[in-house]
């Protein structure tokens, strides 16, 4: 679960419901890097993945929304190493290399409605 999904859910009571939920693999993941950085320092990742792999040897880690901001900043050379799809590699040849292969995590996601009355028949 988001480490967030507490206050988000808390702050919407009875503005918001939750009306389904769902599990889904990811994209595989892995470790980028730009293939002109010899020793990577600075790892950009989506906080929620923070655990996904030992992330030691990267002096500054910088936080971004999501897997899609890592690999744009990663590309625009905003920082070396970048938590990410795996599939970048292949769209940009030459410019990233592997650092660690993650592979897909399934998720949980909650879908919030306006209205409790569209809630499907959910387990109890």
């Amino acid at each position: 679960m988001h480490p967030q999904h507490a206050d988000c859910v808390a702050h919407y009571v009875n503005r918001a419901f939750i009306i389904d939920t769902f599990i889904a693999a990811s994209k595989p993941l892995a470790i980028l890097t730009r293939e002109a950085v010899k020793v990577p320092r600075s790892i950009a990742l989506q906080p929620a993945t923070r655990h996904y792999a030992d992330l030691s040897v990267w002096t500054e880690q910088i936080d971004e929304i999501s897997t899609s901001t890592v690999a744009e900043g990663l590309l625009a050379g905003r920082f070396d190493s970048g938590l990410t799809a795996l599939d970048l590699v292949e769209k940009h040849p030459g410019r990233l290399r592997v650092e660690a292969e993650i592979g897909a995590i399934e998720d949980v996601w909650v879908l919030f409605g306006r209205d409790d009355a569209n809630r499907r028949n959910l387990l109890p």
